[in-house]
């Protein structure tokens, strides 16, 4: 059995990207033959899309060969309640604290899954335990925030976290696979343990600039346990290129940014170059050489002609002590703080 997971589209009427990016999704469950697709909350920005939006999306989600099996999550948590219409594929998990979706496709499937709430309670505890079946392979579907070293930005929250949850609490559990939602920045699979998989398959385009890099969604074949992410193709996105300028490479920095401008000039996105540092180019001729690149693409240019300190003698009895340290990397701190240092000092000399 093969199930596409995704989570985090946050359908805007005002965003047509949003519904394009379904549609995408759609179109690759077709082409991969899916038994399934799972939402893991947040299929609507708000209350008030959902119901704009709700007689297109019907037709998106009706005559279609697999189910679509989706959670509320905190920003559609209402969106489902009622007798409202969403497509014949569609099924919203809604009865707290937990309901229950099976499927006999090979082996039997049971897909439980957690409506959302903001917080984990005893009671959703047992509950999640009685309905783990023995004789299926269990799915856990959740809208929530793991014990993992992101911060709330990655969440696509600033202000809360919702539904915060540990790993050993979830490999209690004992589900072979937990496809969750609401970690919006990236594809982020985690081995609870031997037999239990979590994932977060990123929001499949960038709703802001804290979703960066091609998009994806996560597949999973339950026959051979494999579970993996797949490149969302034509989904919009951003992509940021940092890039640190130093004496001397300032025609290799110049081939990269092409380089990389050449790579995604043709796709569907945003996309920005944030220049820092310093060398022996002037300027104005710096800035010359980026207009072909600026007709393109967004440009943060923060460079510094530092020749006029390169040739001071206080910052050539510096060099002599930096080329002594065997790190790169410390070099490159030392030089750093010395530059910025002359600076001022050429500034009060001038």
């Amino acid at each position: 059995m093969k199930i596409l997971h995704t989570a985090d589209l946050h359908l805007q009427e005002k965003n047509p990207e949003t519904i394009k990016t379904l549609e995408l999704i759609l179109t690759l469950a077709k082409n991969q033959n899916v038994d399934l697709i799972t939402i893991a909350g947040d299929l609507f920005d708000s209350p008030q899309d959902a119901e704009n939006l709700r007689t297109r999306i019907r037709r998106l989600f009706s005559n279609l060969d697999f189910p679509i099996i989706a959670i509320p999550g905190n920003h559609d948590e209402r969106v489902f309640k009622g007798n409202l219409d969403f497509g014949t594929n569609f099924y919203a998990l809604i009865n707290k604290p937990v309901e229950c979706y099976t499927l006999d496709i090979d082996k039997k499937v049971n897909i439980v899954g957690v409506p959302f709430i903001s917080r984990i309670s005893d009671e959703l505890l047992i509950e999640l335990a009685k309905n783990r079946k023995t004789d299926a392979l269990n799915i856990l579907l959740l809208h929530c925030t793991l014990d993992i070293s992101f911060s709330k930005d990655d969440f696509g929250e600033q202000e809360k976290e919702y539904f915060e949850i540990d790993k050993s609490t979830l490999k209690a559990l004992n589900y072979d696979f937990i496809l969750a939602g609401h970690f919006h920045t990236k594809f982020d699979r985690r081995e609870l343990s031997s037999n239990c998989t979590f994932v977060y398959p990123g929001s499949p385009l960038s709703i802001t600039w804290k979703e960066i890099g091609e998009r994806t969604v996560a597949l999973l074949d339950t026959s051979t346990r494999s579970l993996g992410s797949i490149i969302l193709e034509g989904s919009f996105y951003r992509d940021i290129l940092n890039v640190k300028v130093f004496p001397d490479e300032e025609s290799n920095i110049f081939r990269k940014m092409e380089e990389w401008v050449n790579r995604i000039e043709s796709d569907n996105g945003e996309f920005k170059i944030i220049i820092n540092g310093y060398g022996k180019m002037d300027e104005i001729s710096f800035s010359e050489r980026l207009e072909k690149i600026r007709e393109k693409i967004e440009i943060e240019n923060n460079y510094i002609d530092v020749t006029k300190i390169l040739e001071h003698p206080l910052y050539q009895r510096f060099q002599e002590e930096i080329q002594q340290s065997e790190s790169k990397i410390e070099k490159e701190s030392l030089e750093r703080v010395i530059i910025q240092a002359m600076r001022d000092v050429t500034r009060r000399e001038d």
